[in-house]
């Protein structure tokens, strides 16, 4: 089989898969919505948490890797590239989670925990419309940096120029930092 008949192939097979995955995610939340929610929602909660991880560890890699150099990365590259990808569509699978979970994080900040009202510090943070803010911010930076990676990776192996290496390098260090950051504040949330 050459090369120019595997393209519309594989093709043919992601578009089966995106359709059966999607078809899955349909009858997960109208089975968690019509039977017993809570077990549905920590089901996606959990499977959420670990594909974030995916495509964000990815990032991590290929960000170490644009920094330190060397030939290891080279055959990772593009699998990481594709992980890092998977962060676009973590953004979109979140909105589920803020629309079932803020109507508890609102409670929350309000009642407090056991009967003991929350600091002021504490409902301010939990308070909804804060929190969807910061959601927003982490997956624009983790978004934004896996698509700069991607095209000027693409655009490297497409010109050679020696320019596109010092952007990867440049984007890198800052970006483990916004990074390691902003995991850092996920992963509190």
């Amino acid at each position: 089989m050459n090369s120019d008949s595997l393209g519309p192939k594989l093709d043919r097979y992601r578009r089966a898969a995106l359709a059966v995955g999607a078809v899955a995610l349909a009858a997960c939340l109208v089975a968690g919505l019509v039977w017993d929610r809570d077990p549905a929602l920590h089901s996606y909660l959990y499977a959420f948490v670990f594909w974030t991880g995916v495509g964000l560890g990815g990032m991590a890699i290929l960000m170490l890797h644009h920094m330190v150099g060397g030939t290891w990365g080279f055959a990772l590259r593009r699998p990481l590239e594709a992980a890092a990808r998977n962060n676009r569509w973590m953004a979109v699978l979140a909105i589920p989670l803020g629309y079932f979970y803020f109507p508890y994080l609102d409670r929350l900040a309000s009642d407090g925990v056991d009967g003991q009202p929350l600091s002021a510090f504490k409902r301010a943070y939990l308070n909804p419309t804060f929190f969807g803010a910061r959601t927003v911010v982490y997956f624009a930076a983790w978004v934004a940096l896996a698509a700069f990676l991607e095209k000027w990776s693409a655009e490297q192996d497409r010109t050679g120029s020696p320019e596109c290496i010092r952007r990867l390098q440049h984007l890198s260090g800052p970006g483990l930092v916004v990074y390691g950051l902003t995991v850092t504040y996920a992963s509190v949330d």
